[in-house]
């Protein structure tokens, strides 16, 4: 994290010794980190972030680093102008794009659409959103590696993706990662797709040809997003699905036990989906309000489901959820 600001792997290490122990006697540090000590304290001193020989006193970074921060960000800026202008330039040929509302490109050549895959997935800045149907397919190579990153990323898989070890691996990386994992209820997603902050995604033209479509902001766009949004708010987190499916990967959820979904249950599951409040289901079961919130809390935490109405839409549409038997 801290290589951005000048920082290699040791020198970060020993400065955050020094920060959280400062002041440190040098043998201290030297103690701890070993002859690669002595390198790093003056690299740290020369840089004006310490300060003392034999007693080492942490200096504030926010004035050794700050002019740093401030030429990256002006990089930065310089960069996002000279790329907003050859857009422009780009725009201002109408053989290179589709419509002004729905511009969307096909990019056919394999090589070309690794690297589009990954520049979308390595530059988001807001949020990143990955869907992922069965099978699963590796645009990029798997590495072991897990980075963390300050980016909202979220992962929407079908339930058979879990059944292929390898994807179950890259998913775990994901997750480890600090990506939100949902599954679907059902192998029923539209496309597979990864789009980031708003503005640019990526997915497979048809399942034939191999091309893939790079839509930007417009009517398709807002599209992909509702879609994506749509099917998030019916998933329910991998966690939970592991659970339900007995802590393997890739088999069907198990059914609930049946004191769980008693009859009383199932009518509370019922009136849910329909929308009831909780003074309508205490009327229409005769079950106190005090046992309603304790049974609401148990499907809750069953399902993996974040609010009541998550809850409901999982109990109106999950295959594998009870259903009162019709009197």
């Amino acid at each position: 994290m801290y290589k951005a600001l000048g920082l290699d792997h040791e020198e970060s290490h020993v400065y955050q010794f020094v920060l959280a122990s400062s002041p440190v006697p040098r043998v201290k540090v030297i103690e701890k980190f070993g002859d690669v000590a002595e390198r790093m304290l003056g690299k740290l001193a020369e840089r004006h972030l310490t300060t003392g020989h034999e007693l080492i006193s942490a200096c504030n970074p926010a004035l050794a680093l700050s002019g740093g921060v401030l030429r990256i960000e002006k990089e930065y800026t310089t960069a996002k102008s000279a790329l907003d202008d050859l857009v422009s330039r780009f725009n201002q040929n109408p053989n290179n794009w589709v419509s002004a509302e729905n511009p969307v490109e096909v990019i056919r050549d394999p090589a070309a659409i690794t690297k589009t895959f990954s520049e979308i997935r390595d530059t988001a800045v807001r949020e990143l959103r990955a869907m992922y149907t069965y099978p699963y397919q590796f645009v990029t190579p798997l590495v072991d590696d897990v980075v963390e990153h300050n980016t909202r990323c979220r992962i929407l898989v079908e339930p058979s993706v879990f059944s292929d070890p390898a994807a179950r691996r890259d998913i775990t990386k994901s997750h480890n990662s600090g990506c939100e994992v949902r599954v679907a209820p059902d192998d029923d997603l539209p496309t597979k797709m990864l789009v980031k902050d708003r503005e640019l995604a990526i997915m497979p033209r048809d399942r034939e040809s191999g091309a893939v479509l790079v839509i930007q902001p417009g009517l398709m766009m807002s599209l992909v997003l509702a879609a994506f949004d749509a099917r998030w708010a019916q998933s329910i987190p991998a966690s939970a699905f592991v659970r339900r499916a007995g802590n393997e990967f890739g088999k069907r959820p198990r059914r609930a036990k049946a004191a769980l979904f008693d009859e009383d249950g199932l009518q509370i599951l019922s009136m849910l989906a329909d929308g009831a409040t909780d003074s309508m289901i205490v009327k229409a079961t005769g079950v106190s309000q005090r046992n309603l919130t304790r049974r609401i809390g148990q499907f809750l935490e069953f399902c993996g489901a974040k609010s009541r109405f998550q809850l409901g839409f999982i109990a109106a549409t999950s295959e594998w959820m009870p259903k009162r038997q019709a009197s």
